[in-house]
């Protein structure tokens, strides 16, 4: 019976901690003490089995720029964004473009991705959290989330 009560404790204070540190990373990019930090939950599975659907990760901009491999999210105008990884560099007049692709697909992606259009680089993934996210999201999963 001890041993149940201590692993319960554990997991309580890893889950709090858990929460404490991506909250002030947010919201230490949210007011400018640093690099901003966004999450994104994965819905689709471009990107399995590297980042499984259900995901939610956090991205956040590279100063010194990104290179082969990296899993990079960006915007493709207005509030849609993409999570690909990066599959080349090409310098078309000076200023350096990006080849993504999804690791399920088998092509690359049909346009390139200038610097501008990238958000940042995937460094933290939490795995089934977008489940709960999404869930949520919707009225009844709003209403059981604020009970």
């Amino acid at each position: 019976m001890k041993i149940k009560k201590i692993l319960s404790i554990i997991a309580q204070t890893t889950l709090l901690l858990a929460v404490v540190l991506v909250g002030g990373l947010y919201l230490a990019g949210r007011f400018g003490y640093m690099e901003p930090i966004r999450p994104y939950v994965f819905l689709s599975g471009p990107m399995e089995p590297a980042e499984p659907v259900g995901r939610v990760v956090f991205s956040a901009s590279k100063p010194f720029g990104y290179a082969n491999g990296d899993i990079i999210t960006f915007s493709q105008g207005g509030n849609q964004t993409t999570t690909h990884r990066v599959g080349g560099l090409t310098d078309q007049g000076g200023q350096i473009v990006y080849t993504t692709k999804g690791d399920a697909n088998k092509s690359t992606d049909h346009s390139t991705v200038s610097r501008e259009n990238i958000v940042g680089s995937v460094f933290l993934t939490l795995p089934y959290v977008g489940y709960a996210v999404d869930f949520a999201k919707q009225p009844y999963g709003f209403i059981l989330l604020v009970i």
